[in-house]
């Protein structure tokens, strides 16, 4: 198994103008991709300001038209406007959907557009948001992988739970077994137990000793919710490895042998719906085809996310899997051969809730979800 965390590196405090080139500079390669992708021959117009008439192409990220951004307003497509990057001769564009335009967007997502402009406006008949340069490689048939994958929250306030757990885990006999994080969030009663004398430290390693045990293969990967940790995207592990089980960044990118994943501990398919809008059935199924069209294991404006960092972020080369935590239910979408697989918390109402079990066999990715 090979592990890329691009998380390690040094968390600095950059100035606005450095943020601001960083991410003009992952937009503009983002909207070369899109023309490549879709194979559109035409190029983009960047000279908007005398432009009133006719049909153009352009690209931008798709923000709310709020003055100020907070995590608390929703994105609305009535207030939609798609920031251009610099390249452009105006910053900014005012945008509405054209009737033929019936999928849903959210906030922060990098699409393309063909369409007409009046007065600032822009109304797009034809929208491309697919980044990606190529599909998965198919797998050998020959090639043969097992993962049980587990969400935090893992207890409330008796650790009892965690080895009932491990025995569900281990009866599964992973190659690889991959708990996401939070281990210890913030209101984690028994650290405010008068008679507590573990520090929330000696409370996560406890957890991942415990969860880890008998596994051969183990992976923990914390969460920007996790009490030691850092609250932002990209997030630096929170722990250090064992002898059993390795602890890695958030988010983290794995290679075993031909097979390609892509995880994270946020709960970015909740993070997404909040900024979501358009119709409601299929919700879901959008958000799942946009993880893997928008190449990013955070798409979304998150107020979680460095700005600076945002390539640390990026998907390089499409996944056979995408997994990330939810607090809907479980769901398993398959994309152009990219399984979108987001796992509820493992321990929830008292309960130990199902798990998702990756089986990799004769060339094709199963997702089941059991305990």
């Amino acid at each position: 198994m090979r592990i890329r965390d691009r998380s390690q590196e040094s968390h600095f405090t950059h100035g606005i103008n450095d943020m601001q080139n960083e991410l003009h500079n992952y937009v503009e390669r983002m909207g070369a991709r899109i023309r490549e992708r879709y194979g559109i021959a035409e190029e983009y117009k960047y000279q908007l300001r005398e432009c009133d008439s006719g049909v153009i192409l352009v690209y931008g990220r798709l923000y709310s038209g709020f003055q100020e951004e907070t995590e608390d307003e929703k994105f609305s497509l009535k207030r939609a406007r798609l920031n251009l990057p610099r390249v452009f001769d105006i910053p900014v564009l005012n945008i509405k959907f054209g009737s033929g335009v019936t999928q849903g967007f959210f906030c922060g997502q990098i699409i393309a557009a063909r369409g007409t402009i009046i007065d600032n406006e822009f109304t797009a008949e034809e929208v491309f948001t697919d980044l990606r340069l190529q599909l998965v490689d198919p797998i050998p048939e020959s090639f043969s992988q097992k993962i049980v994958v587990c969400c935090g929250p893992y207890f409330k306030d008796d650790l009892s739970v965690l080895n009932q757990i491990n025995k569900s885990v281990l009866r599964h006999q992973p190659d690889i077994a991959l708990f996401l994080g939070p281990f210890v969030v913030e209101n984690t009663p028994m650290l405010y137990n008068k008679d507590c004398s573990k520090t929330a430290e000696d409370l996560t390693k406890e957890i991942i000793e415990t969860l880890s045990d008998s596994i051969p293969n183990s992976l923990f990967i914390g969460s920007p919710d996790d009490l030691i940790g850092f609250p932002f995207l990209p997030n630096g592990k929170i722990f250090t490895s064992g002898a059993n089980y390795t602890v890695s960044g958030d988010p983290t990118f794995i290679s075993i042998g031909p097979l390609s994943i892509a995880a994270t501990a946020h709960d970015v398919q909740f993070a997404t719906a909040k900024q979501f809008d358009g119709p409601t059935s299929g919700k879901l199924k959008e958000i799942s085809k946009q993880f893997a069209h928008q190449c990013s294991t955070c798409p979304v404006i998150d107020p979680k996310v460095q700005l600076f960092h945002i390539k640390k972020l990026e998907i390089e080369s499409t996944p056979h899997i995408f997994i990330s935590p939810t607090r809907f239910v479980q769901s398993s979408e398959d994309i152009d051969g990219t399984k979108i697989v987001c796992v509820p918390s493992s321990f929830k109402s008292g309960k130990i809730m199902p798990f998702a079990i990756i089986s990799c066999n004769n060339g094709f990715v199963d997702v089941t979800f059991q305990n």
